[in-house]
């Protein structure tokens, strides 16, 4: 499965890459407006993304990827409370997951469900 990771946080872009590099190709940035090119020239099968980010933030980052691809499943990753996810405006945006707290562990189970759950052409990591 290729999984791209977007967050303006450096450390969490690089713990985030060493967890998941493990099992899974990786590839990240720092900052959202390349997002939207990197899905045109490779293929992904999974955005994990930030929700707070100075550029554009992790919403208006799905619309724009909903643009593109209707179907790719995104997770919302972000230091907000678990419980406030119900207050983001995530109802018209198909295909989204939310992980709060920045919960490592959650993030990861979730990531393993959706590699599980879509019969997308997962490759294993070379």
């Amino acid at each position: 499965m290729r999984v791209l990771i977007v967050d303006d946080s450096l450390e969490v872009l690089e713990v985030l890459e060493l967890l998941l590099s493990e099992k899974f190709k990786v590839s990240k940035t720092s900052w959202p407006s390349e997002v939207l090119d990197l899905l045109k020239a490779q293929a992904i099968d999974l955005v994990i993304s930030d929700l707070n980010m100075p550029e554009m933030d992790g919403i208006k980052l799905c619309q724009e990827v909903r643009k593109i691809n209707q179907e790719l499943p995104i997770i919302l990753f972000t230091a907000l409370d678990k419980e406030l996810a119900h207050t983001l405006p995530l109802a018209e945006i198909k295909n989204i997951l939310f992980v709060g707290d920045k919960d490592m562990t959650h993030l990861m189970e979730v990531v393993e469900k959706v590699s599980k759950r879509y019969t997308l052409p997962f490759e294993p990591k070379e």
